[in-house]
């Protein structure tokens, strides 16, 4: 993947991104940067990361999400983002080279079959608008149905009231960022 990704300054006169709050555009601008970022603008990259690296609270990064879902610019689900026509702005005069079409095709080999994968495919194959379900309003579940197994250190735990609970699972950018914050991943 390149270091850079280019974004036109005619981004401040767009319509819909002028009335964008500024955490909005924001997370806007952090969606085309990012380096998790393709040439192909289809990428996986957990909510949570986002609201790590720009800032934004969990619960609004779920919010702007729905909000760029609902207005046809940012598609995402089960992890795997995709920043409708982004890839038009990374091709010189819109037209892809070799090298780049090849690019293109690996970007998009990486990313596992769903809808929002689907959604992208019709788009540029067939020209079609993404046939992509509404958004959800959360990206995954925060609480795992007590009947799934929980990987990692997913003991149970007795709670102080005596009922049974489950450990958190392991998280090694939860327990990162505990050890910087000193806080007790334990107890957080």
């Amino acid at each position: 993947m390149a270091d850079f990704r280019t974004l036109h300054v005619k981004i401040w006169q767009d319509e819909w991104f002028s009335e964008l709050p500024p955490d909005g555009k924001l997370m806007f601008i952090y969606l085309v940067t990012n380096r998790a970022a393709t040439l192909a603008g289809i990428y996986r990259l957990p909510q949570k990361f986002i609201a790590f690296e720009t800032g934004i609270t969990p619960k609004r990064v779920t919010e702007l999400m729905a909000e760029f879902h609902a207005a046809g610019k940012v598609y995402s689900a089960d992890g795997v983002i995709w920043v409708k026509r982004f890839r038009q702005y990374q091709t010189y005069d819109g037209k892809a080279s070799t090298q780049i079409n090849t690019r293109l095709e690996k970007d998009l080999a990486a990313i596992p079959p769903c809808e929002i994968k689907k959604g992208y495919e019709d788009f540029y194959c067939d020209g079609t608008e993404p046939t992509i379900p509404p958004a959800y309003p959360h990206d995954t579940p925060t609480i795992p149905p007590p009947e799934q197994e929980l990987k990692g250190t997913g003991t149970n735990i007795k709670g102080t009231n005596g009922a049974q609970k489950r450990a958190r699972p392991a998280d090694p950018l939860f327990d990162a960022i505990a050890e910087v914050c000193k806080v007790d991943p334990k107890t957080a």
